[in-house]
């Protein structure tokens, strides 16, 4: 049998068409549904200015907020990045009192997001559309009193979008990972304490996907690759053997003639650990993609809009081929397939879920959408994005991520991953439907596939 043959046969799909020569992306849109994040059964509203609050009132049967005196009433919350929410309700109020939901981004502003005021004597119901378009998960509901009075909350909803579950089987295989990020810190260098908490937490990440054969896809800022070799030399390659893989990470989108440098260093700080790696996140700004190319990079990874905190406006399973220069300006255009595009884009989830107890379930509806959307005969990938200061208090306090770490809050958030892939990836990986799989390792994939399929030579 020749060697064309061979090819012809693996890349053939389960209906006997050939997709070796004919490839094109088909993006499509994810079937949405609605996504519950607060309601009347929600606890843990706190009093500001002295009001008196009362979080599980009753209101003719159903629960209600009371907020009686002069202050208000606050409700902390972690919501998605990039997804539309509305928070709706009724406010009874013998006061004028405002309704308002702010954001406090990890860039240090609070912004207003929503805001209704009910004059003094209202019954009045709101709706408030918002949606989080820095980065930052950290959302606070506030109702304020004006004047000394009482008011009432009912019907409170916050809804948010997530993707439905899918009843379709898969259409065919997917190489499965997931990514953590690590953003720029110089502290990593001369702050020993700072980079093992960062350290400690990735670890225990690895850990927990390693046990099940899963491999966690570390994209790191140069800083603390850097920051391994000075406070523990041995800890990349410990990670490498739990299956771990590396991507250079940086955060020069939107500087001119920056990107090329950034890589490079990038690459020369992974290289040093003894880590060589061809992927790449970040750069779409700027999309200086040959550039990339002629620096060592091969692969692209997890799209973002740095000015929007967006990724892709529509989804694709099978990786393709970009085009230099096509980036965070014309969205659209990148989602074209150029065949002689310079670097490869591995697909994945642009939407974190930042309450891990949340993950298995909404990650199970993404993951069943993804597989129905897989085809047969072709290389499939997907993964999700996690951040390391996704982990833990939202404040930068050394001492309070330290006590997170050591006690139960970090060990329940690990289960919720655990959990993940014992009840619905692991499986999948025994049926064959997914492989887990590292940024490097999909790409590899990929050019296989492709070298294979496009094969003149014959060889007996």
């Amino acid at each position: 049998m020749t060697l064309l043959l061979l090819a012809l046969a693996a890349c053939a799909g389960s209906d006997g068409s050939d997709p070796c020569f004919d490839f094109a992306p088909e993006p499509w849109d994810p079937v949405l549904e609605p996504d519950v994040r607060a309601d009347v059964t929600t606890r843990g509203w706190t009093s500001i200015g002295g009001a008196t609050v009362d979080d599980s009132a009753d209101c003719d049967g159903s629960p209600c907020l009371s907020l009686t005196g002069d202050g208000a009433a606050v409700l902390a919350l972690k919501l998605n990045r990039g997804v539309p929410h509305t928070l709706s309700g009724t406010l009874v109020t013998d006061a004028a009192a405002t309704v308002a939901v702010t954001h406090t981004s990890t860039d240090g502003p609070v912004r207003t997001l929503a805001e209704v005021t009910i004059p003094a004597g209202g019954d009045g119901a709101f709706s408030l559309p918002f949606v989080l378009e820095t980065a930052g998960p950290d959302v606070t509901v506030t109702v304020t009193l004006d004047a000394p009075g009482t008011a009432t909350l009912r019907d409170l909803l916050l809804v948010g979008e997530r993707w439905a579950a899918s009843a379709d089987p898969p259409g065919g295989a997917v190489r499965l990972g997931v990514l953590v990020h690590v953003e720029d810190d110089p502290n990593f260098l001369v702050e020993a304490d700072r980079w093992q908490l960062r350290a400690t937490l990735l670890a225990g990440l690895s850990g927990t996907l390693a046990a099940h054969g899963a491999r966690l896809g570390i994209q790191a800022d140069a800083t603390f690759i850097r920051g391994a070799a000075l406070w523990d030399p041995d800890w990349i390659a410990a990670r490498t053997a739990e299956g771990a893989g590396f991507s250079v990470h940086i955060h020069d989108e939107d500087s001119p003639n920056g990107v090329e440098p950034a890589i490079r260093d990038g690459r020369v700080a992974l290289r040093e650990a003894g880590v060589p790696t061809t992927d790449l996140n970040g750069g779409f700004g700027e999309a200086p993609w040959l550039d990339a190319r002629l620096a060592g990079v091969t692969s692209l990874t997890a799209f973002k809009d740095p000015t929007t905190q967006l990724g892709l406006p529509h989804v694709q399973v099978q990786p393709w081929l970009v085009a230099d220069g096509a980036g965070t300006a014309d969205p659209e255009a990148f989602l074209l397939h150029d065949p002689e595009g310079p670097l490869l884009y591995l697909p994945g989830h642009d939407v974190r879920e930042v309450e891990h107890a949340r993950f298995p379930e909404t990650a199970a509806h993404t993951l069943s959408q993804v597989l129905a959307h897989a085809r047969d005969g072709y290389v499939n990938a997907w993964y999700w994005v996690l951040h390391v200061d996704g982990f833990g208090p939202s404040t930068d306090d050394p001492d309070a991520l330290a006590a997170y770490l050591s006690g139960a809050g970090f060990a329940a958030d690990l289960a919720a991953y655990d959990a993940f892939l014992t009840d619905t990836t692991d499986p999948l990986v025994a049926s064959g439907s997914i492989v887990y799989d590292t940024p490097v390792g999909m790409a590899t994939a990929w050019k296989d596939w492709n070298a294979a399929c496009n094969t003149d030579d014959t060889v007996e």
